[in-house]
């Protein structure tokens, strides 16, 4: 120890000679600093430099669990903003399901209520409104054979019948579509042509006739408005009686 601070006073010694003069107390301050510095390890222990590189090494971390928490933050509000996404996508589809039930609750209340005017108007299985009231005009008549016919029954030669066009015939509606079970069946209309008239049964459904008011009628009930040699009559009109 005394040889260190020996060569230090020696080194101030030497710096002050070339100076020009000799300072025995710097040379012992500086041969007591050096002494101190040895004793702390500062310049020789590496630990040293890590220790006084630390608040830069703690700036560090700090940063890092700030961005750690940036990451988060962002993670976070990604998800929230996901689910809000979901959410409204959910919202948005039952809102649709909702109006299409509602369009077809709305249909379904329209095709109720329009079957129940035709019942009401059209189809009643009583002889009264809309086509049990009508009169049919313009229609053409002629004659054919009796025999088994559309209601399930066989006609005999002399009976007094009669049979409704094919539109007609399909279009009434609150039957089961077995021609034995038809609203008209067995209903009885009277039939008028240039003054005279006749009452016939409706058995039977007409393939050939095209106009929607006509009829045609058996040879007796035929031979009531016409001779059978006209073989067809134009301008009839019937009714439901």
């Amino acid at each position: 120890m005394q040889t260190k601070l020996s060569l230090i006073a020696l080194l101030a010694f030497t710096g002050s000679a070339v100076s020009g003069g000799f300072d025995p107390v710097q040379g012992l301050q500086l041969a007591s600093h050096h002494a101190h510095v040895r004793r702390a390890g500062v310049g020789i222990n590496p630990l040293s430099v890590r220790q006084r590189r630390s608040p830069k090494t703690g700036h560090c971390v700090v940063r890092r669990e700030e961005l750690k928490k940036e990451a988060e933050e962002a993670a976070r509000k990604k998800e929230e903003e996901e689910e809000e996404r979901r959410r409204e996508e959910a919202r948005r589809k039952q809102e649709q399901e909702e109006r299409e039930e509602e369009e077809r609750r709305r249909r379904e209340e329209e095709e109720r209520r329009k079957k129940e005017a035709d019942d009401r108007n059209d189809d009643n299985d009583t002889p009264s409104g809309g086509r049990w009231d009508r009169v049919y005009t313009g229609g053409d008549t002629t004659f054919y054979d009796p025999g088994l016919n559309a209601c399930g029954t066989v006609d005999p030669n002399d009976a007094y019948i009669a049979a409704m066009p094919y539109g007609l015939w399909d279009s009434w509606s609150n039957w089961d579509g077995n021609s034995n079970h038809h609203p008209v069946c067995n209903r009885r209309v009277r039939v008028t042509w240039q003054g005279k008239s006749v009452d016939v049964r409706i058995t039977d459904r007409c393939g050939g006739c095209h106009i929607q008011t006509s009829l045609d009628l058996s040879p007796e009930a035929f031979k009531r408005l016409s001779p059978l040699s006209a073989g067809r009559i134009h301008d009839m009109s019937w009714r439901f009686i």
